[in-house]
C-alpha cells in the first residue's frame, strides 16, 4: 500500500467515525478465531511434552554423571 492510498483509507475511516489506531473503539470484537484457538491448545501440548523430555533428560545426565564418577573412583557401573 503506497502512502497516499494510506492517506486516503485514514480519511475514509475518520468519515465513517473511525479513528485511525483506534480499531476496539469502533465497536470491534475481541472474539479469538478458532485457529488461534488450536494452535494456543497445540502450543501448550507442546509446551507439556517438552518440559516431560527436558525432565527426563535431566534425569538421565544424573544418572550418567553418577556412572562417570564411579568408574573414575574405581567402582563398578
Amino acid at each position: 500500500m503506497t502512502p497516499d492510498e494510506l492517506e486516503e483509507l485514514r480519511k475514509k475511516m475518520k468519515e465513517m467515525g473511525v479513528e485511525p489506531n483506534q480499531w476496539r473503539a469502533a465497536g470491534g470484537t475481541t472474539a479469538v478465531p478458532p485457529t488461534i484457538d488450536r494452535q494456543r491448545d497445540l502450543l501448550n501440548q507442546a509446551t507439556g511434552l517438552l518440559e516431560m523430555q527436558l525432565e527426563k533428560d535431566r534425569k538421565m545426565v544424573a544418572e550418567l554423571q553418577e556412572r562417570v564418577n564411579r568408574l573414575k573412583h574405581g567402582g563398578g557401573v
